[in-house]
């Protein structure tokens, strides 16, 4: 049964995307046909086996009045079968409204005809610059009905993800008005009506994920190269070893959005390792899956009924069941390799896929398709292949045009093989979308030959060592072909629509194979990485503490000459200032922190040799020194906009990183903003890294418990003593070839300044203060990790007092009375 409304169809005038921005449907490729589409199918990529595009639409309701700053969000893909629900609160930036966005990467964006107007209009201007590739459209307020978007909702459903879905949305009014607009808006599109109790409708909060706002994600380049606008050189390229399309949707937005949930996170560790001592299982399971087609295209072609009936529907519904089968097919392999693994969630996936509805559509399937009707290559044999596809005697009609069609290639056959023995040229029959039948022949290294032709051969086309033709009654046999063609389609589709009835009945086991094979696909692309670069499983802790760690793209580039660095926070050790040289690998660091924990996050092992974090809600950056030339923004203005936010929305388990603040503005100004801004993160838990030039900064060290200075040398080394000329600025440009008599003046004008500055030496009694509250930490720290063995703990306890003595030797400090607590701890255990 189709679905109803209660409201009429969109007409031309309910939409007002053109006056927003025009359309540029070429640059819009998987969606080039998307408006009024005559075959009623999916439009887009018209192969489920072919490139990755772009094709999802996104339905955006905004509350009102005492509702303002909820968001609901309905996304869908077109060439997908899944109805994605989000409804959240937002803040005047709608920060986590553009992040959803970006994780869901939108070929067009469907909003009411009221944003714009009144206080809706920062929303509008946002979305116009939001990305310049997608198409904003206005769509008439009455389609955004919350009571018709439950029942549009409810309906089409599939029944195993009905009831969940019912509790989850009732209340959800403006994720449910979205909804009811994106359904009608593309079912009028794609003209097709969506069949009732077919798609796969989830609702997906965030409360459990981390939030990564854009900015943050372009400055850790996750998905984007912010140079080259591609994937490659980014952490989505590192980790991508998927080898289906619902494999790759998912890495993308697991890397955009990890789980900060330990439940979610350790299971796919264990099953990565898992994966890891099988290399067996990794091998035959990968090879399954790279067989399988795109599982969303299938689905989506067969939950579509198209409103006009014609021969091109029914040659595409041939071939969906064609690939259907081929899928089905690859179940039983899969089973196989699962019942092999040991992890729970693998056993699952074993049971699941026992579910009888799979024979049940391969059943159905059976009662229409002929057996022996498989994959294959070439256009001619797809097009054969598509023709006798359905079995005979199934409609005497189409078995009469059959006939027909046998004969025409019959008749061709004979025709070229007359044409060759007049000419005496290997003359043979070719099929291709573009030309149809048509001939073609070998010419090899003869370039002359087609200046010899007979006259009798038309539209000549050379591609290297093969010559394209046509003639008068080639032409005219392929006229007929094409009736005959169009007539046994159009029988196809009547023939096939009860088995796309039947099928559609179940097609929940076909929404639950993809989550399936998506899944694993995710595994086996983490596992490969793992394994190329030699990762690591990380722990989770109260703390962060990450040994010989190296950036994944370093890894990529150049193994050899990546430089592996140390970090170690606490909540009693949060903030970490780094100095250093230009160059020397601050702003690579930082960024390594954040992409390691992203990595953690997602469930997959880190490149280091050892790892332990602390789960983060949110990661922050201030990264980048750019003037905001769309926005009218300064240097500095852009930094304080950014630390603003960072500011407004941390909390005590975000991740932060700041890079060169400051550096939009004078000296003093911007070491006074540094300074204020580190202050203010000193009561919090937050983990904060600040990458300076600063080294006034070096005092905050002496001055607060938390707050440790770190240093780069030139060699990419982290050290934690400051080795450095404080005119290696000088030094550098010295390298850059600037003359040496402006360097000269140069360096004799800073030693002045410098001579002149006011002398901010660390207080030794401060020190001494932050030494005790050093070891108290690292006291407490052990103590809270009862499992350590005793044998580690002694080894800790003595390369401890050590560093201690090595203190005491150059500072002069006395430290017996630490000794004795480090030696009373160490008789204890």
């Amino acid at each position: 049964m189709d679905l109803k409304y209660d409201f009429p169809l969109f007409t031309s005038n309910d939409f007002e995307s053109e006056s927003i921005r025009s359309r540029d449907w070429n640059s819009l490729k998987s969606i080039s046909d998307f408006r009024h589409n005559s075959t009623g199918s999916i439009s887009g990529p018209s192969s489920v086996s072919g490139g990755r595009t772009r094709s999802t639409i996104v339905s955006i309701a905004e509350g009102r009045g005492n509702a303002k700053g909820e968001i609901g969000l309905a996304a869908m893909d077109a060439i997908g079968s899944t109805l994605q629900l989000f409804q959240f609160p937002d803040g005047c930036t709608y920060s986590r409204l553009f992040s959803k966005l970006e994780i869901l990467d939108p070929a067009e964006i469907i909003v009411s005809s009221t944003v714009g107007e009144g206080t809706n209009k920062s929303l509008l201007g946002l979305l116009l610059n939001f990305n310049n590739t997608i198409t904003v459209t206005k769509v008439e307020r009455k389609y955004f009905n919350d009571i018709v978007g439950f029942k549009a909702v409810t309906s089409l459903c599939a029944p195993d993800y009905k009831s969940k879905i019912e509790m989850e949305v009732k209340e959800k009014y403006y994720c449910l008005a979205a909804a009811a607009a994106l359904i009608k808006y593309i079912e009028f599109v794609q003209n097709v009506i969506l069949s009732a109790n077919s798609i796969k409708v989830v609702y997906a909060g965030s409360e459990q994920t981390i939030a990564i706002d854009p900015t943050t994600a372009k400055a850790l380049e996750i998905i984007v190269n912010h140079q080259t606008g591609k994937t490659e050189g980014t952490l989505l390229h590192f980790l991508d070893h998927t080898k289906t399309k619902v494999g790759y949707r998912l890495l993308r937005a697991t890397i955009r959005e990890p789980s900060s949930d330990l439940k979610t996170i350790e299971p796919r560790y264990d099953m990565i390792s898992e994966i890891l001592t099988n290399p067996q299982f990794h091998f035959n399971t990968s090879e399954i899956i790279t067989k399988f087609l795109d599982l969303e295209s299938i689905i989506s072609a067969i939950i579509c009924e198209p409103k006009t009936k014609s021969w091109k529907v029914g040659e595409r519904r041939v071939e969906i069941l064609i690939y259907l089968r081929h899928t089905l097919n690859l179940i039983n392999p899969l089973r196989e390799q699962l019942s092999s693994a040991q992890h729970t969630i693998f056993q699952h996936y074993y049971y699941l896929l026992e579910d009888g509805n799979f024979e049940a559509i391969a059943n159905i399937i059976d009662t229409a398709i002929s057996q022996d009707c498989k994959l294959v290559k070439g256009a001619l044999n797809i097009k054969h292949q598509k023709v006798f596809a359905i079995k005979q005697d199934i409609d005497g009609f189409l078995d009469k045009k059959r006939g027909i069609y046998n004969k025409l290639i019959s008749d061709m056959g004979s025709y070229v093989e007359q044409l060759g023995m007049k000419y005496n040229l290997p003359i043979k029959l070719n099929y291709n979308q573009t030309r149809g039948y048509h001939l073609t022949m070998n010419v090899g290294d003869r370039p002359d030959m087609d200046s010899h032709l007979p006259v009798e051969f038309i539209r000549v086309q050379k591609r290297g060592k093969t010559s394209n033709f046509t003639t008068n009654e080639m032409m005219r046999y392929n006229s007929h072909m094409t009736l005959a063609l169009e007539d046994i389609f159009a029988t196809s589709y009547e023939v096939l629509a009860q088995i796309y009835l039947s099928i559609r009945e179940k097609i929940g086991c076909l929404h639950k194979l993809t989550e399936i094979v998506a899944f694993i696909d995710l595994l086996l692309s983490f596992s490969m990485a793992s394994s190329k670069y030699n990762m690591v499983r990380p722990e989770f802790d109260s703390i962060t503490a990450i040994k010989e760690a190296c950036h994944p793209f370093l890894l990529e580039n150049n193994k050899s000459e990546a430089v592996y660095n140390d970090a170690f926070l606490s909540e009693d050790c949060n903030i970490w200032i780094l100095r250093g040289p230009n160059m020397s690998g601050k702003s690579t660091f930082l960024k390594n922190i954040c992409v390691l924990q992203i990595l953690a996050q997602c469930g997959c092992f880190v490149p280091a040799e050892q790892a332990t974090f602390r789960l983060t809600d949110q990661i922050f950056t201030r990264v980048g020194n750019d003037d905001e030339l769309e926005s009218n923004c300064s240097t500095f203005t852009n930094e304080m906009k950014e630390i603003k936010y960072i500011l407004d929305n941390y909390t005590d388990n975000s991740l932060i990183i700041i890079d060169e603040l400051g550096k939009g503005t004078s000296y003093e100004e911007g070491l006074a903003v540094c300074w204020s801004v580190i202050e203010s993160f000193l009561s919090s838990k937050a983990f904060v890294f600040c990458a300076t030039h600063y080294s006034a900064l070096d005092q905050m060290d002496s001055m607060y418990p938390n707050v440790t200075t770190h240093y780069f040398s030139a060699d990419h080394r982290l050290r934690d003593e400051d080795n450095l000329d404080p005119l290696y600025g000088l030094d550098i440009a010295e390298k850059s070839g600037i003359k040496k008599s402006i360097l000269e003046e140069a360096r004799q004008i800073a030693e002045k300044m410098m001579a002149n500055a006011t002398n901010f030496a660390p207080n030794p009694a401060s020190k001494e203060i932050k030494r005790k509250y050093q070891l108290g930490r690292h006291l407490i720290t052990l103590a809270s990790k009862p499992n350590l063995r005793t044998d580690v703990l002694n080894k800790y306890l003595k390369d401890f007092k050590l560093a201690q003595e090595k203190e005491k030797n150059s500072s002069g400090v006395d430290v017996s009375n630490e000794q004795e607590h480090v030696n009373c701890e160490q008789t204890e255990e």
